[in-house]
């Protein structure tokens, strides 16, 4: 385990948006749109949380009920943030079959019987006894819309996703150079009268909320 592989480092940057200002922004962007596709996520642990409990978030993810994959994050050292809202994160990531997938998130294969680096990874980082008990908690429903900003040279996804019955908007940028990025984003903001706001808060986090919040209803 100790010659595990660091992963991919992601560097993110995301932006809460109201359902005005999501289509706002679909409007502005209308003719620089690249891509558009849905997914579905399913996040596990473990009913005392203890993946997220040490910020690791592991889930399966099918895009456009076709092509499925299995992805690990938990947070990298990232020194000095350039923008306060930047989440510097592990990540690792691989394909696997969309049937092996839905039988993984209807609960009719455990997750940790993958044989793949997101699982290597979780082994080498908790005991068995602890991903004996790691099963789907639940999924969410994401339609992404891929636009190009900055002359081509960024990515802007903007998200629509629900959850627990509850529909929530934001704009998601990966990027290496996250000072630059932002400035792009208060630009497009400021020019479609859409108010700045950044959040750390990721999926997983809201989605762990609202699961607690059923488990108490």
């Amino acid at each position: 385990t100790a010659h595990l592989k660091k992963g991919l480092i992601e560097k993110e940057l995301k932006y809460g948006l109201t359902k005005r200002d999501y289509q706002k922004l679909m409007r502005a962007c209308r003719k620089k749109v690249r891509f558009q596709n849905e997914h579905l996520n399913c996040y596990f642990d473990d009913p005392k949380l203890k993946l997220r409990k040490k910020k690791y978030g592991l889930r399966v993810r099918i895009v456009d009920g076709k092509k499925a994959y299995i992805t690990l994050k938990h947070p990298a050292r990232s020194g000095r943030k350039a923008v306060r809202t930047l989440k510097v994160r592990h990540e690792y990531e691989v394909p696997v079959s969309y049937k092996l997938a839905k039988a993984i998130i209807k609960g009719k294969k455990p997750v940790m019987d993958l044989r793949s680096m997101p699982v290597q990874v979780l082994r080498s980082a908790f005991s068995k006894e602890a991903l004996q008990r790691i099963r789907p908690l639940g999924t969410i429903r994401t339609l992404r819309t891929v636009v190009e900003a900055n002359g081509g040279s960024l990515e802007l996804e903007i998200d629509k996703f629900k959850l627990f019955g509850h529909s929530y908007y934001e704009l998601e940028v990966e990027t290496i150079r996250p000072k630059r990025a932002d400035q792009v984003v208060r630009w497009l903001f400021k020019e479609n009268n859409i108010p700045y706001h950044p959040i750390t808060k990721s999926k997983l986090g809201r989605f762990i909320e609202e699961w607690k919040k059923s488990r108490h209803d």
